[in-house]
């Protein structure tokens, strides 16, 4: 085999040591990485905060490093979850339906679908039992589902 030009990468491979133990991973700009150590950890129940340290794998560079991370479960209500995310420097409050999936990640993504379970346009949630998660921009949007075809 022939090759030319130059890598300007680092080679394959690398020290695992950082990510041993590690059951989840964190793809940047992919909030629903952030369902898996939710799920795992019982953090839609309201299980107690859990601090992990996941590789974090950024984007476009496909280079992974440790990233300390805390997942705290603030509130259950209306069947919906919110869940703060806290690492180095950076904190998001984040909606889980009742699956685990992200409704709303505060600036980068959300699920939009009627009125985005209950989040509304003025800011706030709010429920019978007097629970209120602050809305969030969303600046991705998911395509319709197709429609299976008629008989």
């Amino acid at each position: 085999m022939e090759s030319e030009g130059e890598l300007t990468e680092p080679a394959p491979g690398g020290d695992l040591a950082p990510y041993r133990g590690a059951s989840d991973c964190d793809l940047g700009l992919s909030p629903i990485t952030n369902t898996l150590p939710v799920l795992r950890c019982g953090l839609l129940g309201g299980a107690d905060p859990v601090e992990l340290v996941l590789p974090w794998v950024s984007v476009p560079h496909f280079a992974v490093e440790p990233l300390p991370q805390r997942y705290t479960h603030l509130v259950r209500d209306a069947g919906v979850s919110l869940v703060r995310f806290e690492s180095e420097g950076f904190s998001a409050d984040i909606v889980f339906d009742s699956g685990g999936i992200v409704v709303d990640y505060p600036a980068d993504a959300g699920r939009l679908r009627g009125r985005r379970h209950g989040v509304d346009t003025a800011g706030k949630r709010s429920s019978a039992s007097g629970g209120d998660f602050p809305a969030v921009r969303t600046s991705i949007q998911c395509p319709p589902q197709p429609q299976p075809p008629g008989p």
